[in-house]
């Protein structure tokens, strides 16, 4: 039965993640964007980035 099972890597934290707080979270920290350039980047308001990397940066709070 195992190997009838499609391969899947470990989950991880940002398993939890919506996209669109993966994506915020990758342009701000790994890229280096300002809130502006990421919501232009991603076609949101600097309010919604910066709502997403709160949300995103709680949740990996809690899971840690």
């Amino acid at each position: 039965v195992e190997a009838a099972r499609p391969y899947r890597a470990a989950s991880t934290p940002m398993d939890g993640l919506s996209r669109s707080e993966r994506d915020v979270l990758v342009l701000r920290t790994a890229v280096g964007l300002s809130a502006a350039q990421a919501g232009e980047a991603l076609g949101c308001s600097v309010e919604r980035v910066r709502l997403d990397q709160h949300s995103a940066l709680q949740k990996l709070r809690a899971a840690a």
